[in-house]
């Protein structure tokens, strides 16, 4: 147990320092945040394990001081802590995390128009070139095509087989397949 002054003047700026450290932790984070313009999802997921990292800490580095127990103020002045940072040098960061994401948005802004415009030129120059390479095989498709509809019109009658691997057997032989069965077609007017 803590009965002298002086530890206890000792522990608690121990604990205002942690907490001013932790306060520059989620500074960082937050200038983060404020750089890209993180969404909500990544908001969330900073602020809960930024609790969970404080919470840890303050458990950590009271442990030994008091004798395995969390005081509570501990807590208190680590929070003071925070508090007086995220009041005083996390303003002025604020600040700048947002005059660097305006820099930030407008430095993408200028790369977006010029992987645009480059994109646009080299669309230009090479999209013709396939154009006549994708005539050339909508051409054949459309030849091809047709004379498969040609062929399958022409004939009479049709087979089916159960066994794929004797499909040719019934045209090289040119007799019956067990496994085929011939079905007479009447051809419609």
């Amino acid at each position: 147990m803590l009965e002298n002054t002086t530890e206890i003047f000792s522990l608690v700026s121990r604990f205002v320092f942690i907490g001013f450290a932790l306060g520059f932790l989620y500074d960082i984070g937050r200038f983060i945040r404020y750089s890209f313009n993180a969404g909500r999802i990544f908001t969330f997921i900073h602020d809960f394990s930024f609790a969970f990292l404080s919470g840890i800490v303050i458990f950590v580095f009271s442990v030994e001081p008091g004798d395995g127990g969390v005081r509570l103020y501990y807590i208190i002045s680590a929070f003071l802590g925070f508090t007086v940072y995220i009041l005083s040098l996390g303003f002025l960061t604020k600040l700048i995390a947002k005059a660097v994401y305006k820099l930030n948005k407008k430095l993408f802004s200028v790369l977006k128009k010029a992987f645009c415009t480059l994109f646009d030129k080299i669309s230009k120059t090479i999209c013709p070139k396939f154009k006549v390479l994708f005539v050339k095989i909508r051409q054949k498709k459309s030849e091809l095509s047709e004379k498969c509809k040609i062929h399958l019109k022409k004939s009479l009658s049709l087979v089916y087989n159960d066994d794929k691997s004797k499909i040719g057997e019934l045209s090289e032989k040119g007799g019956e397949n067990r496994n085929a069965i011939k079905a007479k077609v009447k051809k419609s007017s």
